[in-house]
Order: C-alpha cells, then structure tokens, then sequence
C-alpha cells in the first residue's frame, strides 16, 4: 500500500481531523489513482480492494443488524494534476431477519 500523508494532509487542510480516518472504529478506503494507499474494516463493516493498472475493484459488506457509529470513508482522488481513475465499487447491506438494516426507515441505525 502507498503512503497515507497525502490524504491526512488533505482532511488537515479541509478542515477535518485526520485522526478520523485512521481511528480503530472507522472503516475506510482510500486510493490514489489505481493504487491502494490504506483499508480497515471494522467488526460489521468488511472492506476489501484489491488494484491493479486496470482499476480498482472494491467490495464493502455490511452484516445485517450492524450498527455503523462512525462514517464509513471512501477516499479516491489523484495526486496528480491531470489522470484518470476507474473505480468498481460493490456495496452490500444484508438484511437482517426482520427485513430491516441499519439505514432502513424505521430504525434506530444513523441513516436516513
């Protein structure tokens, strides 16, 4: 994996803290054009990527009734100027018995 400072420092100079991005309890994704610079999952929250000089291929699992307390990053930019950067995000939120996830109206999870 690259090196991380270049996006740290972009959430420094947004404003952001960016301890936040590299906290125990945030999942997170970050690449730079088609070259993974760091991933964490979290108990619930899988994050998986692998990359190559195609793009990069990207699944996030949700297990069902999973509570996410802090946002999930996903982080993907260039560093250079100009480039392109292709992406194949996969996104799975399981459902959990009673037919609800964690961002389902009704429940108690964050999303709305």
């Amino acid at each position: 994996m690259n090196d991380l400072q270049p996006m740290l420092d972009a959430f420094a100079v947004a404003g952001e803290d960016p301890a936040a991005l590299l906290a125990s309890g945030t999942a997170h994704l970050v690449a730079y054009g088609h070259d993974l610079a760091s991933l964490q999952s979290i108990p619930g929250v899988t994050v998986l990527a692998t990359s190559s000089p195609h793009g990069i291929e990207a699944r996030i699992d949700v297990d069902a009734g999973v509570r996410v307390p802090q946002p999930v990053h996903l982080c993907f930019g260039l560093l250079d100027p100009r480039g392109m950067q292709k992406v194949q995000l996969d996104l799975r939120v399981r459902r959990s018995p009673f037919g609800r996830t964690a961002c389902s109206p009704g429940s108690k999870g964050r999303g709305t």
